[in-house]
């Protein structure tokens, strides 16, 4: 008696184990993309990584700006051989020769794989100088039978042709000691530059600021 085959029901090729660690192709005459709907995603800001740069801030607290994680991904294909049939294997053999990438990406899920993510960030600062202003010292008022502040004049002459108001309140105090700002030279400073002792203008004092950048990310597939 003749076998009847059931409504619904059809011929399957046969597979086996006739050529190891292969996998069995699509037909060629519909060749679709072979891509896992399961292949996993990574999500490189929830993993937990390693540091293995940090820097300083300007508050002087520790913060990390490279790392890397490593997450192991299990094989998301099944491996499967070619099929018996030969004329089944000719056509499977003939797509691989003819899609040697898509053969090669289903070989790759078919394995565990270790994926090595890493991140970076920038940490910058930005810092403006003091204002710098004219030395007043630069050109000497020296005074008869003064010789000591004569030679702290000259070693006040020499420190430099801009200096910020510190390095100037620093030079004053060594020519004429606490009340510096009653010389002549002070004076006439204070006056040109609208600076008042002890009320320096904002404006004049230097700044740093610190500005971290955001996380970027790498996933070495």
């Amino acid at each position: 008696m003749a076998y009847k085959q059931s409504p619904g029901r059809m011929n399957m090729p046969k597979t086996g184990a006739g050529i190891p660690s292969a996998l069995t192709m699509p037909d060629p005459k519909d060749p679709k993309d072979p891509k896992d709907p399961k292949d996993p995603k990574i999500d490189p800001t929830k993993l937990k990584y390693k540091d293995t740069k940090v820097t300083s801030t300007i508050d002087n607290k520790i913060v990390p700006i490279k790392g890397e994680a490593i997450v192991n991904i299990n094989a998301t294909r099944e491996k499967k051989s070619f099929s018996k049939d030969s004329n089944e294997l000719k056509k499977q053999q003939n797509w691989i020769k003819n899609n040697p990438d898509k053969y090669n990406e289903m070989i790759s899920q078919t394995k565990n794989k270790v994926v090595n993510v890493t991140r970076e960030r920038n940490y910058k600062i930005n810092e403006t100088p003091d204002k710098l202003f004219a030395n007043p010292y630069k050109n000497p008022d020296y005074q008869r039978y003064q010789k000591s502040r004569n030679s702290r004049l000259a070693k006040a002459s020499q420190a430099g042709d801009s200096l910020s108001l510190p390095k100037i309140e620093k030079l004053a105090r060594m020519v004429d000691g606490p009340g510096f700002h009653k010389s002549t030279t002070m004076k006439v400073f204070m006056n040109r530059n609208n600076v008042g002792y002890g009320n320096a203008p904002e404006s004049s004092k230097g700044s740093k600021t610190g500005s971290m950048g955001n996380w970027s990310y790498k996933i070495n597939k």
